[in-house]
């Protein structure tokens, strides 16, 4: 159950420690990685590289690689399968492979250290792995190399780095990644990085607190050095020195020429590095003794004098630097010198010690100086020696050329990555500047992400983006306001905003809308107008002003020959500017002449046909005659009245003067519309104080100051926005509702094209293209049209297709009809734009598509650069100062040319252009400028540092009613409230979210009111089958044009004002029209007809019904909070998350019919933290568990994809509380085989053998699956979300599909489950399995936003919230397992455990020899040894306390040297017990009493003689006299009932007798040490099996009669302990047992009769422990019942032969030991046949520790 955690890393307990965000997901097949290659090299002999990762997989995935891209010089950190594989050089130096196997799904701190500079071979290269290094003796080796000391590798050097991918973009990472840290020239430990919690007794991550070394030249590392120039020799002629003197140019041609430095000072250590470029073959670089040598080759100099040129690669020593190298006067060779070619471009670093008169030299690239010397140590081999005497460097020249000395031989290349959300991926945040590129990442954070500055849904989304909410982004930031005008205080008029006398208007933000509402007839002479000075009528950026004031626009307008039938004038004026008004002109020239009156006009744009010319106020404008239609604008600078615009046709046959439509202000005009404003949708960069007023009469107005920013409220780009497609549900463009400018662009599907609820990346949806023909098309518009403008393309995509050329946007139709494209060519992002000239284009550099994740793509022009954007990254820049073509072309979505010409393969979604603004900027690839956002984010709040606190869900408290569309609907008796007389004004509205547009064939009735089903009885209010509304009253009909958002929530509503109905969607007036009609009497129903034929299926929230006010006239912003009871307000319901029935206003009682009932999810709900957990663990697929040949899906996205037939179960189980899971449908199969649920975790067997006691699901086929199940279903296919609340206290389970859950069910209030009933002893995790190929799923346990709220009280399955509230925190404190050498001592203290106290039980093994399994026990003391290996009675007396002397505090003396306990030079191993301590003879925590009834004992019919009883670890040591045959008990002083039981008798010879509670849980059910298989035995446990308060036995069966007999007791603790039962499957890939704990010690028994060990029973006990196998597999175990040695194998038979994995392992008995639990990696009998085995196991640390992270990957 999930509890209130404590944050325990805090600064006052653990210092340093850290709390991690998030993480970041790497998923295979997606090609992700991040890139890097440094300018210069770093130090490259000695770093740290640091990091936390969560592996998905057991596969060859790179995690950090470094190349120079040719042969195998390269650095690499990889895994190979599951082991870690560490190269600085892929075949001749330094390589390290451990004999370790890494195959856990808990998360993993890696450190990997390069020191070649260390002079011990073995420390060069040093892996840790959470904290703990890979070492021998521990550790053994496949691969061992150790680099050369001094060796130069590649990590941090000048070449590509890549982080999840080797640098050839291979062998990518599948996992997630945090805290990657890269210290370039220091050997840093693991405690820099991490720390023992204690606490926890865990490694947790803690943030570096060092200092990043600084960039630092080679010279540092000297204890003196000074840095070269030129000046100072004698320069010869045609030399220009620069950069402080430390660059030479020479300008002369086909003539030698020198240039010096100044002489070296004898006593001075110099190191530089020296460039070149353009130097020719003859020049390069000497040494001389003097300036005054004449010029010739540097290698021929004569003289005294040494040099090599560029074309050499040997060098020419001369003189005395000749005997100094001891070579001949002339050219002497210098053998590996060619290393060293200055040729052109290349560096050479020197270093020279003229104290010591040495010269180390190498190729700034190579790994090593020339001779192998070390300049650190000047007694080290030079590179060559300089004599004694006066010393100059000079460089000659004789074609010209650039020399430099560098400062740096070195630069410092260090990086810190967080990868935790709180910064871009990719940014460095070391302070060095050295960000890395992100590769095919998309969204990288969720959409509540503080970081998130771009990209943003075009929709209001419900909590994390998964829901579309109501209205556009940024519409929940406008504000209306209601404009008149009166008389002003002090004379004159004033404007007065919603009544207050011109107020001062402050905090307007960028990209919101503001709308001033101006029909009132007091503003008809006082134009309402923007400025930027007080009174300057001079801010028309982002404004409309609308004229429609009630006039009928198409009657002001006339035509020569009268308009052509089918093109009445009033088809101008419909709101549309795709429908076409004209004469008939059909022959001779005609116009239509539009008379009109408007004042203060800023703008007028006329859409007309080919070659008409427009004359406005008498103003002609040709326009543009190639196109059709064309647009011609008219907007001279200043305001004016509009009095005439003039159409006249060319009067050639076949055209007429036509009119589409009249924009004034950026306003449609349209017939009878009622709604004068002036809006203004504040452009981004608007100033911060603008003002309003009157652009006739002074004084009226006032400020608007403080205009903002706020990226998450609104986009200030939004101004510039002329097309938003959502395409959730729809083709519908949204621009005219996300600003006041633009206007709705009418779009077609064409093909197939479709809403699909397959994949999106937000809301629930996107659209489909089929890659034959598919399309969405709009006709020609201006607003298409970007000439040699700034201009944003967007939208997201995710392609099914990775090899042919698609187009997303364009608008082409061929090399001579085309403007611009964004694409793909192949999986490569590509970007089209054609000018005059033809085509010029940029392609993607670094990213690369791929089939199963969303990207997000733009593409934009910001003067005259065009650059390319994917996830926000920059992917390739070019300038072009091109003016774009302007054609006729349609827009297309989907294909080339609206045809099938390029078309796509995929989904889209959030289509959108802006005109006129570069909403992006910056152009260095690589670089990422801004982050998107995704309800699949790369950001994971997965992390191994665990909560801060509960991660518990906020509670929901605003509501809706779910109709499953079968029979459900509210009822309402007649009241008078309810009619509506012809006179009556009204507004009915409501919030809906439907899964499809209709329930039946018709549509899907929403309200009804009336007394029959008839058409012309009574009001209709309901959603069609084409997604329009439909309003009906009796009998008169209003329906809109525009449809709802499948997948959305969408406000509805209509309202009668004056006889006129107006129907609106999410704020648009989508109709209106004269209804006068009544409706006075009649019942009332939301959600179904009278008929009851056509039901609603989703949810309805906040309906209202409002008698007598008509509220919804105009655009208007829905509202973004729960409806309130308004004057005259007669219903108000659907707003309980509790009671369907619960209303805020109603006349009379509602009645739910059929499965009518509350729900959580509403349209209100935005907070992303009641739908997502924080920072945990969380359930994911288990990877872990054993799959049979057939049954092996592939699991990605940080194992939340299922790919493949198969079973996936969950990483984490319930054991209590009530959690919430979803399930996505990515891909059905082929159907009939899919079971979605929940299974028993405790659940072993092999897949789909579950039988109805271990599932509890719902297949596809709507049948229920489980004892138990109750209901019935419905189907589920690709696109479905099942949702899983399971009540495990209540043992309830209740599944929704899409958000509506079967038979009603209200989790939060116990009702409508569909399983009831269930007891899964093993805990509850979710299940998916399918028997048929192809299927996918996507399973969320609440790591990334839920697409449906969690019930109420229900949270997500993560590891803060199923960690019980008794769980061991420290294990460690109660069981602890000693390493030990033997040495013979007459006392030999043992100590390493944490028990704070002495260990109670003791069991010794002598590891190297066969010697018999001891066991001590403070009740029976010291003295008394009795042997898990032997039947035989108890050894007592001195001689066996001198064998053991005593127990201590954390650990016990051996001592009298003996070869079970302390032979000299064996390996021993003690497991150590810690139970109720020793302070009498009866001992319960840590308490001692002088008799058994004070301690609690007494309870049973034989008497306790000793005791020590620990309560909360769950074990206890009872000592007894047996007494003579019969059923006996006594008393064992536990809280709850023993599961594991050793009963042995002391005083005489007898078996052990072993009770385990899955032995079949009967009196007569044993085992003994050394039995093949279960055995029985008349009431060897007395007359019951064990209680809570005491156990029996029966002696003479149990134990012998009349003995001192003493038994071990123990049970399951959470974190502690746990015994139960697997069955085997015969196979390496073995059987997962689940224990909540990462196991300290792991017992496994084999009870099955048929298990055997070549030809005989399998007798033996394995165990395993994780001192003496720290690493994975562990293998050589030891058993209990034999005194062997650990090579030998279990039936004490067969010695390690032919069974060796090669690690030196018992290749026959390996095991995982995981973070949750362990693994058999075997077959063998002992351990995993396919036979019933039992276990038992001790803890190392929780798999969930104090605060909810996870226990360390193993």
């Amino acid at each position: 159950m999930g509890i209130a955690l404590p944050q325990v890393v805090t600064s006052d307990r653990a210092s340093g420690a850290q709390v991690i965000d998030g993480s970041l997901k790497f998923v295979d097949g997606s090609s992700q990685q991040l890139t890097k290659t440094f300018s210069s090299a770093g130090n490259r002999r000695t770093n740290t590289f640091s990091c936390w990762i969560k592996r998905s997989g057991v596969q060859l995935e790179n995690i950090f690689s470094a190349s120079s891209g040719t042969g195998t010089n390269h650095n690499f950190i990889r895994f190979n399968s599951g082991k870690i594989e560490f190269y600085m050089n892929e075949t001749s130096e330094g390589s390290k492979v451990p004999a370790v196997q890494h195959r856990d799904i808990g998360w993993y701190h890696l450190v990997f250290i390069i020191d070649t500079t260390n002079s011990t071979a073995d420390d060069r290269m040093r892996i840790y792995v959470n904290s703990v290094r890979l070492a021998p003796p521990l550790t053994t080796f496949d691969t061992s190399n150790n680099p050369s000391q001094n060796y130069e590798g590649y990590f941090g050097s000048n070449v590509k780095h890549t982080i999840g991918s080797k640098h050839n973009d291979s062998q990518y990472y599948d996992g997630q990644m945090s805290q990657v840290y890269f210290i370039d020239g220091l050997a840093l430990e693991p405690e820099n990085f991490g720390f023992t919690d204690p606490l926890t007794n865990t490694w947790r991550p803690k943030k570096f607190s060092g200092t990043f070394p600084s960039d630092t030249a080679a010279s540092s590392i000297f204890s003196s050095n000074t840095l070269l120039t030129w000046a100072g020799g004698t320069t010869e002629s045609n030399w220009a020195l620069s950069n402080s003197n430390k660059t030479a140019t020479y300008s002369g041609s086909s003539s030698y020429s020198d240039v010096y430095t100044a002489a070296l000072n004898s006593s001075t250590t110099y190191a530089f590095r020296l460039t070149s470029t353009g130097v020719d073959s003859n020049g390069g670089w000497f040494f001389t003794a003097s300036t005054g040598v004449s010029g010739t080759h540097p290698d021929e100099r004569g003289g005294d004098t040494l040099g090599q040129r560029a074309n050499e690669t040997t060098l020419g020593a001369h003189g005395t630097f000749a005997t100094a190298n001891s070579v001949s006067a002339g050219q002497g060779a210098m053998s590996g010198f060619g290393d060293s070619q200055p040729s052109a471009g290349s560096g050479i670093d020197f270093i020279v010690n003229m104290t010591a008169r040495k010269v180390w030299v190498k190729a700034a690239s190579s790994g090593s100086y020339v001779g192998g010397g070390d300049p650190t140590n000047s007694s080290s081999t030079a590179s060559f020696l300089l004599p004694s005497g006066t010393i100059y460097f000079g460089n000659v020249q004789y074609d010209g050329g650039t020399v430099t000395y560098g400062d740096d031989a070195t630069f410092n290349q260090s990086f810190y990555l967080p990868l935790d959300g709180n910064s871009p991926i990719g940014e460095d945040k070391s302070g060095k500047g050295n960000n890395w590129t992100p590769v095919n990442f998309g969204g990288s954070v969720a959409l509540d992400n503080p970081h998130v500055s771009g990209a943003r849904p075009i929709l209001n989304t419900l909590p994390g983006g998964t829901q579309a909410g109501v209205g556009v982004f940024g519409s929940k930031e406008n504000v209306g306001y209601a404009v008149t005008v009166a008389p002003k205080t002090g004379g004159g008029n004033a404007y007065y905003l919603d009544g207050v006398e011109r107020p001062a208007l402050t905090g307007l933000i960028r990209g919101a809308t503001y709308t001033f509402n101006t029909t009132d007839s007091t503003n008809d002479t006082h134009p309402f107008v923007f400025g930027t000075t007080a009174e300057g009528d001079n801010y028309n950026d982002g404004v409309a002003r609308s004229h429609n004031d009630g006039t009928t626009w198409s009657s002001s307008v006339t035509a020569t020959n009268g308009f052509k039938s089918g093109l009445p004038a009033s088809q101008a004026f419909d709101g549309d500017e795709d429908t076409r008004a004209g004469n008939d002109n059909s022959s001779g020239a005609g116009n239509l002449t539009f008379t009109l009156d408007l004042k203060n006009v800023h703008k007028v744009e006329v859409r007309t046909g080919l070659n008409n010319t427009v004359t406005i106020n008498g103003s002609t404008n040709a326009g543009t005659a190639a196109l059709d239609p064309q647009y011609i604008v008219y907007e001279p600078g200043s305001t004016f009245n509009l009095t005439e615009i003039k159409i006249t046709s060319n009067g050639q046959s076949g055209y007429r003067s036509d009119l589409f439509a009249i924009k004034v202000d950026n306003v449609l005009l349209r017939d009878s519309t009622d709604n004068r404003y002036t809006a203004i949708t504040v452009p981004h960069n608007a100033p911060n104080t603008l003002y309003y007023h009157c652009g006739v009469h002074s004084g009226m107005g006032n400020s608007i100051s403080d205009i903002t920013t706020d990226e998450t409220k609104a986009d200030p780009y939004a101004w510039r926005n002329v097309l938003a497609l959502p395409l959730v549900g729809s083709n519908s463009d949204l621009s005219n509702s996300v600003n006041c400018t633009s206007t709705t662009k009418g779009m077609t599907n064409r093909g197939d094209a479709a809403a699909s609820s397959d994949t999106s990346n937000f809301y629930v949806g996107s659209f489909e293209f089929d890659g034959s023909g598919d399309s969405i098309t709009s006709p020609y518009r201006s607003d298409f049209d970007f000439t040699s403008g700034d201009f944003t393309v967007e939208c997201w995509v995710r392609q099914d297709d990775t090899s042919s050329f698609d187009v997303f946007v364009g608008k082409y139709g061929g090399s001579s009809s085309g403007e611009f494209i964004v694409g793909k060519n192949a999986n490569t992002p590509t970007f089209y734009w054609q000018d005059s000239s033809g085509n010029a284009n940029i392609n993607a550099t670094n990213f690369r598509g791929n089939t199963s994740s969303w990207y997000h793509m733009a593409c934009v022009r910001e003067g005259n650069v065009f650059t390319m954007y994917i996830n926000g990254v920059c992917e390739n820049s070019t300038t072009d100062s091109t003016t774009i073509k302007t054609t006729n072309m349609k827009l297309s979505i989907g294909s080339e040319n609206g045809a099938s010409d390029s078309p796509f393969d995929g989904y889209l979604q959030d289509v959108r252009i802006y005109k006129g603004v570069a909403k992006y900027s910056g152009t260095t690839v690589g670089t990422q400028y801004f982050v998107p956002a995704s309800t699949s984010p790369d950001i994971l709040p997965d992390t191994p540092s665990g909560v801060s606190g509960s991660s518990e869900l906020t509670k929901i408290t605003d509501g809706a009613v779910s109709f499953d569309g079968s029979d459900d609907y509210l009822s309402f008796a007649t009241n008078s409230d309810f009619g509506l007389a012809s006179g009556d004004d009204f507004t009915i509205e409501c919030y809906t979210y439907a899964e499809a547009y209709t329930n039946s064939t018709s549509y899907s009735e929403i309200i009804r009111q009336g007394t029959s089903n008839a058409g012309s009885d009574g009001i209709f209010f309901h959603v069609n089958s084409s997604g329009t509304v439909s309003f009906r009253m009796s009998g008169t009909t209003k329906t809109t044009t525009g449809t709802v958002n499948i997948g959305g929530w969408n406000h509805i509503a209509v309202s009668r004002s004056s006889g006129t109905v107006y129907i609106s969607i999410n704020g648009m007036v989508e109709n209106h029209g004269s209804v006068t009609n009544s409706s006075t009497t009649g019942d009332f129903r939301i959600g179904a007809d009278f008929g009851e034929n056509n039901f609603y299926k989703g949810q309805l929230s906040n309906v209202r019904f409002v008698k007598g006010t008509a509220l919804y006239t105009s655009r208007f912003t829905p509202p973004t909070s729960a409806l309130t009871n308004v004057t005259n307000t007669k219903l108000l319901c659907c707003q309980s998350n509790i009671s369907a029935i619960t209303a805020a206003v109603s006349p009379v009682t509602i009645t739910a019919n059929g499965n009518a009932v509350a729900t959580n999810f509403n349209p209100f709900n935005t907070d992303i933290n009641t739908v997502r957990g924080q920072e945990t663990g969380y359930c994911t697929f288990n990877v872990l568990r054993e799959r049979t040949a057939g049954y092996n899906p592939t699991f990605k996205d940080g194992n939340l994809f299922m790919d493949g037939r198969g079973d996936g179960t969950g990483t984490l189980s319930a054991q209590s509380g009530k959690f919430y899971f979803e399930v996505t449908v990515d891909t059905v199969g082929s159907g009939g085989q899919i079971f979605l649920g929940v299974q028993n975790a405790a659940y072993t067997g092999t897949e789909r053998n579950w039988g109805n006691d271990n599932i509890a699901a719902i297949r596809d086929t709507g049948v229920f699956y489980g004892t138990g199940m109750t209901g019935t279903a419905g189907t589920y296919t690709t696109g479905d979300t099942l949702s899983f609340a399971f009540d495990v206290d209540n043992n309830k389970l209740y599944i929704a599909k899409n958000g509506v859950y079967f038979n009603g069910g209200v989790p939060s209030q116990g009702t409508g489950f569909t399983h009831s009933g269930i007891n899964f002893p093993g805990g509850y995790t979710p299940i998916v399995s399918d028997s048929q190929t192809g299927q996918k799923y996507r399973l969320n346990c609440g790591q990334k936003p839920f697409k449906f709220p969690p019930p109420d009280g229900f949270q997500t399955l993560n590891a803060a919230n199923v960690r019980p509230e008794t769980v061991i925190a420290r294990p460690d404190q109660y069981v602890g397992v000693i390493k030990y050498v033997g040495d013979d001592a007459t006392t030999h203290a043992i100590r390493g455990l944490n028990f704070g106290a002495k260990p109670d039980l003791v069991w010794i093994k002598n590891r190297d020899q066969t010697e018999v399994q001891l066991w001590k026990d403070t009740v029976r003391g010291v003295a008394s040894a009795i042997y898990s290996s032997s039947t035989q009675a108890a050894d007592t007396g001195s001689t066996y306390s001198d064998r053991f002397p005593s127990f201590d505090f954390n650990g016990f003396t051996v001592g009298s040297s003996h070869s079970g306990s302390n032979s000299d030079g064996d390996n021993f191993v003690a497991w150590c017990w810690k139970a109720g301590g020793n302070k009498n003879t009866f001992n319960k925590d840590d308490v001692g009493y002088a008799s058994a009834a004070a301690a609690g004992l007494d309870g049973g019919s034989l008497a306790v003689t000793g005791a020590s009883v620990g309560t909360k670890q769950g074990f206890s040591i009872i000592k007894f006299a047996s007494g003579s045959s019969g059923n006996k008990t006594l008393s064992h002083g536990l809280l709850e009932t023993p599961t594991f039981i050793l009963v042995k008798t002391t005083g005489a010879s007898s078996d052990w007798s072993i009770y385990h509670k899955d032995l079949g849980g009967t009196v007569n059910n044993y085992l003994v040490f050394g039995t093949a298989a279960n055995a029985t035995a008349s009431n060897i446990w007395g007359a019951a099996v064990p209680t809570s308060s005491v156990f029996g036995i029966n002696p003479g069966t149990t134990c012998a009669t009349s003995q001192d007999v003493i038994a071990y007791l123990w049970h399951d603790v959470p974190g502690l302990q746990k015994f139960g039962s697997f069955e085997g499957n015969d196979n390496a890939n073995g059987t997962f047992v689940e224990l909540g704990f990462k196991p300290a010690i792991v017992w496994v028994k084999a009870i099955d009769s048929a298990a055997t060990v070549g030809g005989s029973a399998a007798t033996s006990w394995g165990m395993w422990d994780s001192a003496r196998m720290p690493n994975n597999p562990a293998g050589n175990p030891l058993f209990a019942n034999l005194g062997t040695d650990e090579n030998v194998r279990g039936n004490g038979s067969s010695a390690n032969t032919g069974g060796s994995d090669g690690n030196g392992l018992d290749g026959f008995l390996l095991v995982d030991m995981l973070s949750n639990g362990f693994k058999c990696r075997t077959g063998a009998a002992e351990i995993n046949d396919s036979q019933t085995h039992i276990y038992c196991a001790w803890a190392e640390s929780p798999t969930v520790n104090l605060y909810g992270g996870q226990s360390n990957a193993r």
